[in-house]
């Protein structure tokens, strides 16, 4: 007998997922975990564009990992906050045409002013990376919103193409595809933009 799993609130059950081809790179830590994983059921007040089947990529940290899994049918499921997942793969290959950021989540491009200096080619601490630029590549559907869920206004918005000063603390550099250097931050943290 198959069970179902209901979720109630901004919940997402997922599972780990390996037909998805293409590089990932991302930096792990003893804080957070990044994965790609297929979403098993949706909680009824997620109102964005997630549903079941499509392969996410997310973070999480390893108290999620120890409290927030469940055994269903033999098979080990992680129930996160909508908010959790960073990007919609729009098909199983990790490319930057691929990678569709989610929620508040933006993805920059991150330049470096000093042209001389040689960056090995792996993903690489934001803090090594001197003076970095980033320009805007993405923007998920939540992060013009405000708390009431209104658009900002023109002037506070992120667009694509926008040179935006972050939180370089707040920043996670990836390598998607053969996309060198990008970098994901969360909307609250970008501090603004300049023209």
């Amino acid at each position: 007998m198959t069970k179902q799993l209901l979720l109630s609130g901004n919940t997402v059950a997922i599972i780990p997922v390996d037909e998805v081809r293409g590089k990932l790179l991302v930096p792990q830590t003893a804080n957070r975990v990044h994965e790609l994983a297929k979403i098993v059921a949706v909680g009824k007040k997620v109102k964005t564009d997630l549903a079941v089947g499509d392969i996410v990529f997310f973070q999480a940290n390893a108290m999620m990992s120890a409290y927030h899994t469940v055994k269903v049918d033999d098979k080990v499921v992680l129930i996160i906050h909508h908010d959790d997942i960073i990007a919609k793969l729009s098909e199983p290959v990790v490319s930057i045409d691929t990678f569709k950021v989610h929620g508040a989540w933006v993805l920059c491009r991150a330049d470096v002013e000093q042209k001389s200096i040689v960056i090995p080619d792996t993903v690489e601490d934001i803090n090594s990376i001197p003076y970095p630029h980033f320009f805007v590549l993405q923007v998920g559907g939540q992060a013009n919103l405000d708390t009431s869920g209104n658009l900002l206004p023109d002037d506070e918005a992120i667009n694509v193409c926008d040179e935006v000063i972050v939180d370089k603390a707040r920043t996670t550099i990836i390598s998607l595809g053969d996309t060198k250097r990008v970098a994901y931050i969360n909307r609250s943290f970008i501090f603004g933009k300049l023209q």
